[in-house]
């Protein structure tokens, strides 16, 4: 079992990751079909909303999951977050 599937046998983090898949799916729609920006922004709110209820774990948990620049960007968000704990 590799550590994504240990991720999502937890019903804490499945549900956080659940709700920002879905957000990030509807985000990505809307951006193909160019509809309003103004639904962009909300999306993209609820979005932000998620990643600022996020701990230093949630933060390092979805850096240690991710690569190349959403891996960078991550570890800037988580920084400046938590700037006394730079990894």
């Amino acid at each position: 079992m590799n550590e994504f599937d240990l991720f999502m046998k937890n019903p804490y983090w499945k549900e956080k990751y659940n709700n920002a898949t879905e957000n990030v799916k509807k985000l990505y729609k809307i951006e193909w079909e160019n509809n309003s920006k103004d639904y962009t922004n909300e999306i993209e709110n609820e979005i932000s909303k998620i990643m600022q209820g996020f701990s230093k774990s949630d933060w390092e948990l979805l850096i240690s999951q991710s690569h190349g620049r959403a891996k960078y960007e991550y570890t800037k968000m988580m920084n400046e977050k938590f700037p006394n704990n730079k990894n």
